[in-house]
């Protein structure tokens, strides 16, 4: 594969993407997430655990919504940047702007004079969160099996997103189904549509093979489980 047409973001850059730009991903381990609030509270006191903001470059493209972190766009060549995570299909995207529950508006005008946008957001699995400097709009992408929360500027930095990845949606399945329409499709965007796919299909496979080694494990220790809880061995009381 040569340079330029390998999968880095100077390349996805250059190749008129449907939308891209900065923004900060919420990520956390993923004990975080699949425990209740009283335990995520207890986590708290563990910093590594915590839920953090972290950098990324997002570039729609093609049939896939790309992430990269966000000082790749400094570097020349962007050789040395590889895709973060696995690329999202856009036709099993959803976004939708994160609502701010009235309870965390507040006041937003005192006689008259409206207030400094609200600095905490409820965001779902993570609770309470605080809004980054900075930032004042959560989006949410959404596919079957996960959803990611970003941080943006404004409501019309998200509302822009949310348009172009409903365009890229709806441009993604009529290509599936056979419908070019109008505008033709540029044969580097099916370039790295085919890498894209590629990429995908193999991060999906080391997270099933990840899933069945968890599940065989888990059996293991329910297994113990039950053999502890069974109490003394029904042999002994046929000795007396």
């Amino acid at each position: 594969m040569s340079a330029k047409t390998s999968l880095t973001l100077s390349n996805l850059l250059s190749s008129s993407p449907i939308h891209s730009g900065l923004a900060l991903k919420l990520s956390s381990s993923p004990v975080y997430t699949a425990v209740p609030s009283p335990i995520q509270y207890i986590l708290s006191f563990f910093p590594k655990l915590l839920p953090r903001w972290t950098d990324r470059h997002l570039v729609a493209i093609g049939k896939y919504l790309y992430k990269f972190e966000s000082d790749c766009s400094s570097l020349k060549s962007g050789a040395s940047c590889s895709v973060k995570g696995s690329p999202i299909p856009l036709e099993r995207i959803s976004a939708s702007i994160v609502a701010i529950r009235d309870e965390e508006k507040g006041q937003e005008e005192q006689n008259g004079a409206p207030h400094e946008a609200p600095r905490q957001i409820f965001i779902q699995d993570y609770g309470t969160m605080y809004f980054p400097e900075g930032y004042n709009a959560i989006l949410s992408i959404s596919t079957f099996h996960k959803t990611q929360y970003y941080a943006l500027p404004s409501r019309e930095v998200a509302m822009t997103w949310i348009h172009s990845l409903s365009l890229g949606r709806s441009e993604s399945i009529q290509r599936g189904l056979g419908h070019g329409g109008d505008k033709p499709v540029p044969d580097i965007w099916r370039h790295y549509d085919a890498i894209g796919k590629d990429l995908h299909a193999s991060k999906l496979r080391v997270k099933e093979r990840l899933e069945r080694m968890y599940s065989r494990k888990g059996m293991e220790v329910g297994a113990m489980g039950m053999v502890d809880g069974m109490g003394p061995n029904p042999s002994m009381g046929m000795m007396s």
